[in-house]
């Protein structure tokens, strides 16, 4: 849930547009945005952590990929480290929080892809991880353990696809209101702000068609949303919804029914942009595909000045839609 409005003055979204895209690259984006987000999570790490675990896992996934980036097609650090030489024999020992064998969807996701929770109310510290990973990378960050227990993660807190959702937001604006008050160029986090907004779209379409539930799905398609990534047919799931919803209210709501058409014309244009983007939630994450080949990021200050707008615009809509059509009786 984006909890306020981030407008952001378009000249702090201006991209240089001669980059190369390249391992080193997103490396130190996503370095860069972990390291603003875990000062600037307040006031408990627990509160918020999956995005936050998403962004340091990730951060060591691309340290190792670009060091041996022809294992490309693999998400296991285990695997990864396995590869390269001169590693700490403590690496892996010391990053065990990060569920290394794995490959990441569980701090991407709540369920596995057959819909089995990823955590059980497990209880565990990152503070070391942090240190350690920052020491070895020579990364300098005030990890200030206040209040007591800051650094411990909860997973308990985290059981329902819309709390995934909420903490995607929030380290969003994070980064946003970092951009606004120049503590951060845009130029630095693009790539990680970019695949946060886009998984946090996807995340709160598929909030919103488990919502609405078997009345207006079937089994088959609820139980393959866990498998679903792309934006456009998550959309078209729900736009089927919020047209029965529409077809449901009266002459008197007409004020209301114009309110919620524009709004889903908007999410229209959101998903559109953010699918043109990056129509495989792939390359904000990784600068080549799965065959190796380097993305042609179509990515410009226009396009991103747009999707903040669009993101602000829609943001309420998109997390409680379906809740508050059902809520009125129109679904």
């Amino acid at each position: 849930m984006n909890l306020i409005r981030l407008n952001v003055d378009p000249s702090k979204l201006d991209l240089n547009p001669e980059v190369a895209i390249n391992w080193e690259l997103y490396y130190e984006q996503y370095i860069k945005a972990l390291s603003f987000v875990v000062v600037r999570k307040n006031p408990n790490i627990n509160v918020r952590f999956m995005s936050f675990l998403f962004l340091f896992r990730h951060s060591v996934e691309l340290f190792l990929k670009k060091q041996s980036s022809y294992l490309n097609n693999t998400h296991s650090l285990d695997k990864l480290v396995g590869n390269i030489n001169n590693l700490p024999t403590c690496f892996l020992e010391q990053l065990s929080v990060l569920r290394c064998g794995g490959n990441g969807e569980d701090f991407r996701y709540p369920t596995d892809k057959k819909g089995k929770p990823y955590f059980n109310g497990e209880v565990f510290d990152v503070l070391k991880s942090l240190e350690y990973f920052f020491n070895l990378i020579n990364v300098k960050v005030n990890l200030e353990n206040k209040p007591k227990g800051r650094f411990e993660i909860h997973s308990n807190r985290f059981l329902t696809i819309g709390q995934v959702c909420t903490d995607y937001d929030f380290s969003i604006n994070i980064l946003l209101e970092s951009i606004i008050n120049d503590e951060l160029s845009v130029n630095d986090v693009y790539l990680p702000l970019i695949y946060l907004i886009r998984h946090s779209v996807e995340l709160s379409l598929k909030s919103n068609l488990i919502e609405a539930g078997e009345e207006y799905l079937t089994s088959n398609q609820l139980r393959n949303l866990c498998n679903e990534h792309s934006l456009c047919k998550l959309f078209e799931n729900l736009d089927t919804i919020i047209n029965k919803a529409l077809a449901n209210m009266s002459p008197k709501e007409s004020d209301f029914k114009k309110e919620t058409e524009n709004y889903h014309v908007k999410l229209n244009e959101l998903k559109e942009l953010l699918n043109d983007l990056d129509e495989k939630s792939y390359c904000y994450r990784f600068p080549v595909n799965e065959k190796g080949e380097i993305h042609e990021l179509k990515i410009n200050t226009d396009m991103l000045t747009d999707l903040i707008d669009l993101r602000n615009n829609v943001d309420s809509y998109l997390n409680f839609a379906v809740p508050l059509l059902k809520e009125y009786g129109f679904l």
